[in-house]
């Protein structure tokens, strides 16, 4: 009887050393939500404060939960993400961050911006934090206010293509995949 007390007690030491050790490391995503409307394309970002602080050389990441602390870092938080999200072509690929703001309860950072409308396929591409090879990004894209397609994007697959059900996407998927179509049949 008491080798398996014992036993249960080290089981206890093991699950208790193990949900610490998870606790300590914060689980690496980030959330992107893509609103395609007609004249332009709206963009909420959630990153984890850890991965930001990281990439600032912050060492204490709950600084990024005070409002003030964010407003006085808020053109080095965008430039984190200059040139690892892109939506769109070449010519629209830079994003205006319009609001930065603390969500506490998910020690996370929101960030709102925009970017011009594009016509045809929409191009995005979320490689956002390239020091964590797990971390992944979720993408919702959103038309019209519908939730048309969602993705995950990581280190192996950063990039997705998506196509509006408008007649310009219809065209953009035309002019992607028949040219293959054409080979395949050929």
């Amino acid at each position: 009887m008491f080798k398996r007390q014992w036993q249960h007690s080290w089981m206890f030491v093991l699950i208790a050393f193990l949900s610490a050790r998870a606790d300590a490391h914060p689980v690496p995503f980030t959330y992107l939500d893509v609103h395609i409307r007609s004249t332009r394309i709206d963009l909420t970002l959630v990153a984890h404060a850890f991965d930001l602080a990281h990439d600032l050389e912050i060492d204490n990441p709950t600084l990024l939960m005070d409002a003030s602390y964010l407003s006085e870092h808020r053109a080095d938080i965008f430039g984190v993400f200059a040139g690892r999200l892109r939506i769109g072509s070449a010519a629209s690929t830079s994003v205006r961050w319009l609001e930065l703001q603390p969500l506490p309860e998910r020690q996370s950072v929101r960030l709102v911006g925009e970017v011009e409308a594009v016509a045809g396929a929409v191009p995005i591409r979320a490689a956002l934090f390239p020091y964590d090879a797990a971390h992944q990004s979720f993408v919702n894209v959103f038309e019209h206010g519908t939730l048309t397609l969602q993705a995950i994007l990581d280190a192996s697959k950063p990039d997705l293509t998506y196509f509006p059900g408008s007649t310009q996407g219809a065209l953009a998927v035309m002019r992607r995949f028949a040219p293959d179509g054409a080979r395949h049949i050929i």
